[in-house]
């Protein structure tokens, strides 16, 4: 399990810097990304601009645990 827990970290390391900006610029702009996340098609955005693989990290692993 060793290289999908490594990838999970990186992936967490990475999204800190989103859930936790250090700036009140970098607040605002992360509050703004979440509001258009709501609007319709915000969400694959969002997730995108997240992560390169976007939803293909989080369903790949899950397909990985269940044995798919």
């Amino acid at each position: 399990m060793r290289p999908a827990v490594a990838r999970v970290q990186r992936f967490g390391r990475r999204f800190v810097k989103w859930m936790a900006p250090p700036t009140r610029w970098r607040i605002a702009a992360r509050d703004g990304l979440i509001r258009l996340a709501g609007l319709p098609g915000g969400g694959r955005l969002f997730v995108n601009s997240l992560s390169p693989g976007g939803r293909n990290l989080i369903t790949s692993h899950v397909e990985h645990v269940r044995g798919a």
